[in-house]
């Protein structure tokens, strides 16, 4: 098995010398969001593949509080996965390259034999500065550019997976709501 940083290079290449694109990821510029150190995605395949099978059910990375508890006919409170390390440029949905390690390792969950099958809410989120309906934008843009990013470089059917933007409805840190850890992509198993 190949180190990471080499498989990725040779992803990156591959993808190069086909003339395919590896999404949404820009150069950086400017206007970028503070990024923690981030040498690699924050879990791996296999990981995401036990919080998002049904076969696993017991398994969350969180959960929402009772009250904010959505209905199933929204696709929520079902198995899902927060992830923090899909990073956008700020005011964006460019994704940061810092984010391909953790976007690659979904695209792998999903792609497995245990997900194959499985239809997915991919939800975007913003934190709580500027205008509300804004933000609702701002997170269903970023919830389509990772839905791009994996139908593009992963082959998976775009029906399997549904876009949806919450902008700063559903904030991870009400107590900090404009913090950069409100900035977040879910995905939610949809038929679970």
């Amino acid at each position: 098995m190949l180190p990471r940083a080499i498989a990725m290079v040779l992803v990156v290449g591959l993808a190069t010398a086909t003339g395919a694109t590896l999404g949404p990821a820009q150069a950086a510029d400017d206007n970028l969001i503070d990024v923690p150190e981030a040498s690699g995605a924050e879990m791996d395949s296999d990981d995401i593949i036990r919080m998002l099978s049904p076969r696993t059910r017991g398994l969350r990375v969180h959960s929402t509080p009772e009250a904010e508890e959505p209905s199933p006919e929204e696709g929520l409170g079902q198995l899902s996965a927060s992830f923090d390390s899909i990073l956008f440029a700020f005011d964006s949905a460019r994704i940061l390259p810092q984010s391909m390690a953790t976007l690659n390792q979904i695209g792998r969950a999903l792609s497995s034999d245990e997900l194959k099958t499985y239809r997915f809410g991919v939800y975007g989120h913003t934190d709580a500065s500027g205008r509300e309906t804004y933000n609702a934008d701002l997170s269903q843009r970023r919830a389509e550019a990772v839905r791009s990013y994996l139908v593009e470089n992963f082959g998976i059917a775009p029906s399997r997976l549904q876009a949806r933007g919450f902008g700063e409805q559903r904030l991870k840190d009400p107590a900090a709501p404009n913090s950069p850890a409100n900035r977040r992509v879910e995905l939610v198993n949809l038929d679970s």
